[in-house]
């Protein structure tokens, strides 16, 4: 029987990426990284976690005295959430996507924003080394639905990601990337001199 532990994911290290702009057809690597057509988002806040959200409507069906019969299921949407800690150009580029970004000393203005469209691609790393990468297979609606700048820690922006399903009814690619085994290689020591033949060291 396979270890329990290997079914308990245990999240590492957590990364998203959106498309660039422009791109039409953009796709993760053979092995799960992400190319030119791919911006990552920067470091996430410590502490969030990338959440999901099934969106669907309901109806129950019911018989004589209220018996459930039937469950009818309308899906809707995949929601995503995810909290940046950096203020970069792509961060910028989700919560003012029609506005230029504001170089130093440079003036710009801010536009009323729409929704950023992308791709978006998520790919995690749990305690095994196993990589988790999914793709959504449409551009996804992407906006800001929580933007901080407190006195106390780091100023976050909290993003929603709406992720719509395709005409074949599928929202992601996802594939799982086996952890590699290896032994990490130690460092080379650094803060002792290595004697040298003759050097009386």
């Amino acid at each position: 029987m396979a270890d329990v532990a290997d079914r308990v994911h245990i999240w590492k290290n957590a990364e998203v990426y959106i498309s660039i702009v422009g791109a039409d057809n953009p796709q993760a690597e053979a092995d799960g990284t992400f190319g030119a057509d791919w911006l990552q988002v920067g470091i996430l806040a410590d502490g969030s976690s990338i959440g999901q959200e099934r969106d669907a409507d309901r109806t129950e069906i019911l018989g004589w005295s209220s018996q459930l019969i039937a469950t009818d299921q309308k899906f809707k949407k995949d929601t995503r959430t995810f909290t940046a800690l950096e203020d970069n150009e792509v961060v910028w580029s989700l919560m003012w996507p029609n506005s230029a970004f504001p170089e130093a000393g440079t003036p710009t203005v801010v536009l009323a924003p729409q929704d950023a469209q992308r791709y978006i691609g998520f790919r995690t790393t749990d305690q095994n080394g196993n990589v988790h990468v999914e793709v959504s297979r449409l551009e996804a609606n992407i906006y800001p639905s929580a933007m901080d700048k407190a006195d106390d820690g780091a100023s976050t922006t909290e993003f929603t990601a709406e992720i719509r399903k395709d005409a074949d009814g599928a929202l992601y690619d996802k594939a799982v990337f086996s952890g590699t085994g290896v032994a990490v290689t130690a460092p080379d020591v650094i803060r002792f001199k290595t004697a040298g033949a003759g050097s009386g060291e």
